[in-house]
């Protein structure tokens, strides 16, 4: 795509954003120090926490990633996270970041264990609303999913009939249209919720549910996570970049940073970077390259204590602690 692109004005603030700091920078031999990160917009907020030396001009420009890559390539950028790095180019220092992928997940009692990745980028962009898609019943389909944080918190009832079943409004908000009215199943029921354990407990009672968590909940155990073509979620497809809704964001740099790029860029692959990472639903790559670990659960997620086994039918005492006997009375 060219520069002098017409049409395309969101492209506009950040090529003059990028020649206003190169002029600038060659015409003040004496401007203060400077350090300035490119980003496609997921990653400004965890810069809140940088701190910045003082007499240094620091400063987090949004751009989109195909922006990104033509500045890049007319060496424009001096630091920048991408998707989209520059591939074999000896001017920069390319390192994996972070990856972020969607992970859906299904009702116990819900037979679906596989689905093709274009089934999947449908119903995340609510274009397949229906079970019969899968094989199922004609039934709609309940997509849970975490409510992004500028969105209002969504509330859901449930009724008093039925304890598991929750109060929906089979016409997603719009007013019947008189006897023939007919449900759409075009798009499944989207239901936000506040939290990905809000997200669990509704699709665990709901066997029409399907939830859509974020990349860190790769060793969920408890419902069944679907593979896409055939491919699972796991840290070993993560690692490959088999899994086919997986996003991988690199930290490009010069190979002859200054010293404030430098510091910027050990604050990026620093451990407090990475947990701010991982809290906002991305994987640190350091995770996926770390050594295994002998517990499935995930590396920066504490283990679950083991509950005790539950007693037996044919011995409903075996498992239960010993009750230790009272202390004898002292004697008179």
């Amino acid at each position: 795509m060219s520069l002098s692109r017409q049409n395309d004005f969101s492209f506009f603030p950040v090529f003059f954003f990028s020649i206003l700091f190169s002029v600038s920078s060659c015409l003040f031999a004496d401007d203060p120090p400077s350090a300035v990160i490119h980003q496609t917009g997921e990653f400004g907020r965890f810069f809140r926490s940088y701190n910045v030396p003082e007499g240094t001009l620091f400063s987090v420009v949004k751009a989109e990633p195909f922006q990104i890559k033509e500045l890049l390539e007319k060496n424009m950028l001096r630091m920048a996270i991408t998707p989209d790095p520059p591939a074999g180019s000896p001017k920069w220092n390319v390192t994996k970041l972070a990856m972020s992928a969607p992970i859906l997940a299904v009702h116990p009692s819900n037979p679906l264990r596989d689905i093709c990745s274009t089934d999947a980028i449908a119903l995340l962009h609510q274009k397949l609303g229906s079970w019969r898609t899968f094989g199922g019943s004609l039934t709609r389909i309940h997509l849970y999913k975490k409510a992004d944080a500028t969105l209002p918190l969504p509330v859901i009832r449930t009724c008093a009939c039925h304890a598991n079943s929750h109060d929906h409004d089979p016409h997603n908000g719009e007013k019947p249209k008189g006897k023939n009215h007919i449900v759409s199943f075009a798009k499944p029921l989207l239901l936000p919720t506040e939290t990905d354990n809000k997200t669990f407990s509704l699709l665990f009672t709901d066997p029409a549910g399907l939830a859509c968590f974020n990349i860190t909940r790769y060793d969920e155990k408890r419902v069944p996570l679907l593979t896409i073509d055939k491919i699972p979620p796991t840290l070993k497809e993560f690692e490959s970049g088999r899994y086919p809704l997986l996003t991988a964001y690199y930290l490009v740099e010069p190979v002859n940073p200054s010293p404030e790029e430098k510091r910027l860029a050990r604050y990026i692959l620093s451990r407090d970077f990475a947990q701010q990472l991982y809290q906002a639903g991305f994987l640190p790559a350091h995770v996926v390259s770390a050594p295994k670990q002998t517990s499935p659960a995930s590396p920066m997620r504490p283990p679950v204590p083991a509950r005790p086994s539950a007693p037996t039918p044919s011995a409903p005492g075996a498992n239960l602690p010993a009750v230790k006997p009272p202390p004898a009375s002292p004697s008179l």
